[in-house]
């Protein structure tokens, strides 16, 4: 295939904005074909990164398991209404809709917008939030595999 007609596998950490980046790559990294993409689609991101949940074994000064920590912040935008001005993201909107329901026993106070803004107090905040309440956006993987989500701060610690 040519190379304007597939997606490449990025190096790790390498990240594009314009279209014209993606095409001139070449199309022995490619692994989703174009023709899988909306023609309407006007800019195309991308960032591949490394798998941190394992660690090479051929790297020798390593010792012990390796531990990662997903975070997966959501929806961390807001919706754009003609009509109306809603303060708050589409991420707690989701989560006033869902409280009380079968999708979760209780509200958290986990905002993505307070982890991407920059302010040390927001972000930690943000951070406390998920380990209180993590619903899905926690996770604890020992050695590639899942160990669990994040249920409290006193698992936290016991980890």
């Amino acid at each position: 295939m040519e190379s304007e007609e597939r997606i490449p596998s990025l190096p790790a950490n390498l990240k594009l904005e314009q279209f014209d980046e993606l095409l001139a790559l070449p199309s022995d990294l490619s692994f989703l074909p174009l023709a899988n993409i909306p023609r309407n689609v006007l800019r195309l991101t991308a960032l591949e990164m490394l798998d941190a949940t394992r660690i090479p074994k051929h790297l020798i000064s390593y010792i012990g398991p390796t531990i990662t920590v997903e975070i997966k912040p959501k929806q961390g935008f807001y919706q754009n209404h003609l009509s109306m001005d809603i303060p708050y993201c589409n991420n707690c909107i989701l989560q006033l809709e869902k409280c009380g329901s079968d999708h979760f026993e209780q509200m958290y106070d986990f905002c993505p917008l307070d982890l991407y803004s920059g302010n040390f107090s927001r972000m930690k905040s943000s951070l406390e939030a998920l380990m209180k309440v993590p619903h899905r956006n926690l996770r604890l993987f020992t050695d590639g595999n899942l160990v669990g989500m994040i249920s409290s701060r006193d698992s936290m610690h016991k980890v």
